[in-house]
């Protein structure tokens, strides 16, 4: 079961619940934990209705509760970041549409079909059917999970964008795959990348410099430039 609650500010927040005798206690709860960067206080009453699902509780470890409020800001606008396991960044009890739009929702769009479109578009971009925007992402595999993490990472057209090996866990099919669909995003919208990863190959795909790092203590040893033009390919990452 999951609950949603969309904040577009300080002030007081009313929702309601179904089964208040089971999860009462539980949602209050994590609505505090979740929310108590905002200013906000929460009063719970009953419902015959589900509340329509903006984020989920179920999955709450990797939520943002704790994070200094400047870099929520800067999360929520200026950056995008990809993790290597996109159940960190994605809200897996959450629709796959959901996820996508929230970042806009938190900057202030509006409205809700409008946000939608725009989630449509970009499930598109990376070649996920616009027709499965309403599935949950745990019903995706690896590769299309990463595909919905790419997106909500890019959909508010952030300044920077933060890839924490997000190709690593992928077969070397869907990774090269991605590789193409990510360097025809940062073609059209051309934010600043950084990108960790082992993978020499997929450096050299999607990288305009490599920078190698030497163990504890980490140190830059080696800077160099890409020779490739865009766009490349991945048998241009073998020579």
């Amino acid at each position: 079961m999951a609950a949603s609650l969309f904040v577009a500010g300080p002030g007081i927040y009313e929702t309601t619940l179904t089964r208040p005798d089971l999860y009462a206690d539980y949602y209050r709860e994590q609505f505090e934990l979740l929310l108590k960067n905002h200013g906000v206080s929460l009063e719970v009453g009953l419902s015959s209705e589900p509340i329509p699902v903006h984020f989920s509780l179920a999955e709450h470890a990797h939520l943002e509760g704790n994070m200094p409020a400047e870099r929520r800001l800067l999360l929520r606008t200026d950056w995008g970041f990809v993790h290597q396991d996109p159940a960190q960044g994605l809200r897996m009890a959450v629709s796959a549409g959901a996820n996508v739009g929230e970042r806009l929702m938190d900057r202030g769009d509006r409205p809700y079909g409008k946000i939608r479109m725009s989630a449509t578009d970009w499930l598109s971009r990376v070649e996920i059917d616009p027709s499965r925007i309403d599935d949950l992402p745990r019903q995706f595999s690896g590769g299309m999970q990463q595909r919905a993490s790419i997106c909500r990472a890019l959909i508010h057209e952030p300044q920077m964008l933060l890839l924490d090996e997000p190709f690593g866990a992928l077969d070397q099919f869907t990774r090269e795959e991605l590789w193409a669909i990510m360097q025809d995003l940062w073609i059209k919208t051309r934010p600043t990348v950084l990108l960790v990863t082992h993978d020499l190959r997929e450096s050299a795909y999607l990288a305009t410099r490599i920078c190698v790092m030497s163990s504890r203590p980490g140190r830059i040893i080696e800077d160099c430039p890409v020779p490739f033009e865009r766009p490349r390919t991945a048998a241009m990452s073998y020579a």
